[in-house]
């Protein structure tokens, strides 16, 4: 399995990744715009607003409705209340990059 990478690893491939030479920005900066980015994906998910991540693919919110589950260790019947998530689809590129 394919160890999963750390945040400040993360963060540091980013920067690797825009290699700016010198004005290289810092790991505190590159984490800032990070959270920004998610706030305002949060933000348009909570509008009921599709939120483009770019180079990735498309967040779009979803509604599930209300349905009957079990408890899996007894058995009983268990009510799940209606709530909102996300979806991911892929963009092209992401789908290209997976195609190997």
């Amino acid at each position: 399995m394919i160890p999963t990478l750390t945040q400040a690893e993360f963060i540091r491939a980013v920067q690797v990744e825009m290699d700016l030479g010198e004005k290289s920005l810092s790991p505190s900066k590159i984490k800032a715009v990070l959270a920004a980015a998610g706030s305002v994906a949060r933000g348009l998910l909570a509008d009921g607003r599709d939120a483009v991540v770019i180079g990735l693919g498309v967040l779009k919110p979803v509604a599930r409705a209300a349905r009957e589950g079990r408890n899996p260790r007894t058995g009983e019947p268990v009510k799940i209340p209606a709530r909102k998530a996300a979806k991911f689809r892929p963009g092209k590129a992401l789908k290209d990059a997976l195609k190997g």
